[in-house]
């Protein structure tokens, strides 16, 4: 049985024809893939978070350490997103 499915994100009009179930499969993998403007503001972010941390070193240490731990945390979120 032919059914159409709506491929794009939000508000797009790009359709697929589902034939067999390897594309059923495709479907349903590209619906994990990563979302690229998240991934890249969470990027910004821990680029930025990991810079204040540099800049504390000279003069908190415990500081430092803490942003520096948080950058590393927003890290892992990054490669989830």
């Amino acid at each position: 049985m032919k059914r159409l499915h709506n491929m794009g994100g939000p508000g797009t009009t790009v359709h697929h024809e589902i034939n067999t179930p390897e594309d059923e499969k495709e479907i349903e993998m590209l619906a994990y893939y990563p979302d690229p403007d998240k991934h890249q503001k969470i990027s910004f972010l821990k680029s930025a978070v990991r810079i204040i941390g540099y800049c504390f070193i000279p003069f908190h240490l415990w500081a430092a350490a803490i942003i520096l731990i948080v950058s590393e945390i927003l890290g892992f979120i990054e490669e989830l997103v």
